[in-house]
């Protein structure tokens, strides 16, 4: 008799995206850290940064509160996760709730979640595209005009008088 192949898991999109998301940024922020040339403004660095933190922080309370679901132990609020994401850490959040499958069926959980991830994409999109002009276009504008000299503190009091 022979054993019928094990069917593969299907992945949610939810799960990739989230997957790609983190990876995007750490990519981002190794660019920002080893290339002269590549500066997304310190605004967008800590929103990256605080990204991949809150998402390990998220994870791993995704992880705790699953384990004391099982072992009917006082449970991490909804409300500590939500803002776990909200914060930042909501690839964590997603890639721990598929890894632990924890609070995948709850649909009021899943809203808030979705809710959450569609506000810091827009967040983050609006750090990227403004973080990248701000530094592109300032080169532009510095080669269009004529350089002025710089001046220094005695030369502001020098001014004044």
């Amino acid at each position: 008799m022979t054993q019928p192949e094990p069917t593969k898991r299907k992945v949610p999109i939810m799960l990739r995206f989230s997957q790609l998301w983190l990876v995007g940024i750490m990519l981002l922020l190794g660019l920002d850290w080893f290339s002269q040339s590549f500066d997304p403004g310190w605004l967008t660095r800590g929103h990256f940064i605080a990204t991949v933190v809150m998402s390990v922080v998220a994870f791993v309370y995704f992880g705790i509160d699953k384990r004391r679901a099982n072992l009917d132990k006082h449970r991490i609020s909804e409300r500590q996760l939500h803002l776990l994401s909200l914060f930042g850490g909501w690839p964590g959040a997603v890639i721990g709730q598929q890894k632990f499958r924890h609070k995948t069926i709850k649909m009021s959980f899943r809203v808030v979640l979705c809710t959450i991830i569609a506000c810091h994409v827009a967040v983050s999109g609006w750090f990227i595209y403004h973080g990248f002009t701000a530094h592109t276009a300032e080169p532009i504008s510095e080669a269009l005009v004529e350089p002025q000299p710089r001046l220094n503190a005695a030369a502001i009091v020098r001014l004044r008088w």
